[in-house]
């Protein structure tokens, strides 16, 4: 897929200039995003790696972030081994690699993780070139580090991304909300952090970017830049974490079809005048449905909400109420189609 042309020029302007300031410019991409990213890469002739464990299934790995570095090819692994039809030159050199890798040589090529090896300026421009023309729509992250950054210091930085610490939210299965979890982060995902960034406090971005000076979000609607602050706040230890604010904000935008359906609902069965105070009082019935029951199909979702429009949130606390939603042996669909029929026939009263 073409990237948007706009989204394109946008991508290789902030690069260009990145560079010419004299950053070492190094790209994230989502194995998820792609057929695959290893064959994509080898076609553009760019070394990149997944930063996944190696121990993983390959599939899984796969499909996770991958470090892309444009201004890095990647060795042959055949390089110094004889090509020749000579099967005892052949078999000695391989065997004398396998010895080097039983021994933890890293100098063993045959037996390790591809290594990267310098290109010139020219060349990696054009890899950078190559890269946002075929997958910026894929929304890459590219990362401005200071030039001479060496490439263990920015793999270590970006694995340390793999995963984000989330403060415990009330759900109807884990009602406590003390505690914090950890889950893997898709920071290799544009869109992902482009809907991050701003519900970050200063020191976040600091941890978000640590050695880095600066990232790009490429994603679908434009290039976002994030730029880390200039009061010199040390970045916090271990994961990024979000406390119950900030995981609360970072769910909103996944909901706001299903709220702007149930505004609509509101407004044609319920008499409900179609401005901003219902819009803001539909947003919070459906964060209540959300946070006090187990229902998540939107269809569901707008049945509670429905049913709390009329009758306010209190409802849930009735005794029926509560027993009808958490009756065993029934669907959901029962439930809910139960629960309209009882509290949303054209002749009940507001309770």
């Amino acid at each position: 897929m073409t990237p948007p042309p706009a989204l394109l020029r946008d991508a290789a302007s902030a690069v260009e200039a990145a560079l010419g300031g004299g950053h070492r410019l190094v790209a994230t991409l989502d194995g998820a995003l792609l057929e695959d990213v290893g064959e994509a890469l080898d076609a553009l002739g760019i070394h990149g790696r997944p930063l996944m464990s190696d121990t993983m299934p390959r599939a899984q790995r796969d499909a996770g972030p991958w470090m892309v570095l444009p201004d890095r090819a990647t060795a042959d692994p055949m390089a110094g081994v004889p090509t020749d039809d000579d099967p005892e030159r052949m078999a000695a050199a391989l065997a004398e690699a396998a010895a080097r890798a039983a021994e933890r040589d890293e100098d063993s090529p045959l037996f390790a993780p591809p290594r990267p090896v310098a290109v010139d300026a020219r060349t990696a421009r054009q890899a950078w070139s190559g890269l946002l023309e075929r997958h910026a729509d894929a929304g890459p992250v590219i990362w401005a580090f200071p030039g001479g950054t060496d490439t263990a210091t920015i793999r270590r930085h970006l694995r340390g991304l793999n995963l984000i610490r989330l403060a415990r939210r009330p759900r109807p299965r884990h009602p406590n909300p003390t505690g914090e979890e950890e889950v893997a982060f898709r920071h290799a995902d544009a869109r992902v952090v482009a809907a991050l960034v701003p519900l970050l406090r200063p020191a976040q971005v600091a941890r978000l970017l640590g050695p880095a000076a600066a990232a790009l979000a490429v994603a679908p609607d434009g290039v976002f830049s994030i730029v880390a602050s200039q009061d010199g706040l040390a970045a916090p230890e271990g994961p990024l974490a979000l406390d119950a604010a900030q995981v609360d904000l970072l769910e909103e935008p996944r909901f706001a079809p299903l709220d702007a359906a149930i505004l609509r609902t509101v407004v044609a069965d319920h008499g409900a005048v179609d401005d901003d105070a219902t819009a803001a009082r539909v947003r919070h019935l459906r964060r209540t449905a959300v946070e006090r029951t187990a229902f998540r199909a939107d269809q569901h979702l707008c049945d509670l909400v429905e049913v709390m429009w009329r009758h306010g949130a209190e409802i849930l606390d009735r005794p029926d109420v509560a027993a009808l939603l958490g009756r065993k042996g029934w669907s959901q669909e029962r439930r809910c189609a139960t629960l309209r029929r009882r509290l949303l026939a054209p002749a009940a009263e507001p309770a």
